[in-house]
């Protein structure tokens, strides 16, 4: 066989240090939400799914904002992104959604456009349990339960302090 030389070998270092395509396309998607105008956070999650980053974008009406299309019909025109609603006070003020980074930039868009306020947080990687194991832990007190709100979805949340906060 040829010898390779050391000019190939860093070629394929290269290849091999190149972040996954979904990272990737989730920083484009990052800087597309900066340029909306979008305030995002950006977390490091668990050791799960680390090369597959998902986004929360929260919407707020502002004065003047036009509605936009129903939940049904706005997962019909961007892809799988699933509504979030904490509280389900009815606040129509405040729409959520969950997704893929890349789904939830075209999401935002659509509120962009009718003049919505834009925040969304997002991260790399979560932690998983099963359900037996996350009820066992819960039952022993390793994890406290806490409704969630719509303040504990801001970009402008300290994070340092989130935990502290969300607890109180």
């Amino acid at each position: 066989p040829p010898a390779s030389s050391s000019e190939d070998e860093s070629d394929s270092d290269r290849e091999s240090n190149e972040p996954p395509a979904d990272v990737r396309a989730a920083r484009k998607a990052v800087e597309r939400l900066r340029r909306m105008g979008c305030r995002v956070a950006v977390f490091s999650g668990g050791p799960v799914h680390r090369s597959e980053p998902l986004g929360l974008l929260v919407a707020t009406r502002s004065d003047g904002a036009r509605d936009v299309l129903d939940d049904d019909a706005l997962r019909a025109k961007v892809g799988d992104v699933v509504p979030w609603r904490p509280g389900c006070d009815g606040d129509d003020a405040k729409r959520a959604f969950v997704g893929a980074v890349p789904l939830v930039a075209r999401c935002a868009r659509f509120f962009r456009e009718a003049g919505w306020a834009l925040e969304a947080l997002v991260w790399s990687g979560c932690a998983v349990w099963s359900t037996d194991q996350l009820l066992a832990e819960v039952s022993r007190g390793s994890w406290a339960l806490a409704p969630a709100q719509w303040s504990d979805a801001s970009a402008a949340a300290d994070s340092r302090g989130l935990w502290g906060d969300v607890l109180a």
